[in-house]
């Protein structure tokens, strides 16, 4: 389950963040995207996230401030991101997790 305080404030950051594209430079849609994916996961019960998820977002974690340093190394790091999920999805399907 999900912390109804925890929601609302990622609900807030998706809103914000869909302001805020609109004035900042197009390489940020992504970073917000990848910073809501590790909003998400925070705001999971612990316990409750897959420990692939969770690896996920600490690798996302790593690697999403490059986008106003290096796009080119954040789009690689995004692609080898989804590589991985890819990667997992065909070893062990989405039906299979809880």
């Amino acid at each position: 389950m999900i912390d109804k305080t925890k929601f609302y404030e990622l609900f807030c950051f998706i809103l914000t963040s869909a302001r805020g594209c609109v004035d900042e430079p197009p390489i940020y849609g992504p970073l917000r995207l990848l910073d809501t994916y590790s909003r998400l996961i925070d705001a999971l019960d612990e316990g409750s996230v897959d420990p692939f998820w969770q690896e996920l977002k600490e690798q996302i974690d790593s690697y999403k401030n490059d986008a106003m340093y290096d796009a080119e190394g954040f789009v690689k790091a995004i692609d080898q991101t989804l590589a991985a999920v890819a990667q997992h999805i065909q070893e062990k399907g989405i039906e299979g997790e809880a």
